[in-house]
């Protein structure tokens, strides 16, 4: 499992992820295409994009169509 992330959030996700003991799960990537607060977790299974960009499409189109 590899968690990219923006390199000036590297340190304070990966003394998260040691506290969590999570940390032999994930491989920690400093990506500096991602927002500060975002990442992106990349499985087998497929990515996780939680990048602040995506996040607020999703808020605007969910507004979008109750509104």
């Amino acid at each position: 499992l590899k968690l990219r992330v923006n390199p000036a959030d590297l340190d304070l996700v990966d003394e998260y992820l040691q506290q969590s003991g999570s940390v032999t799960h994930w491989r920690l990537q400093a990506d500096m295409s991602i927002d500060r607060g975002g990442c992106v977790a990349e499985t087998a299974l497929g990515n996780i994009d939680a990048t602040l960009q995506t996040r607020w499409q999703r808020v605007v189109s969910t507004l979008g169509t109750q509104g």
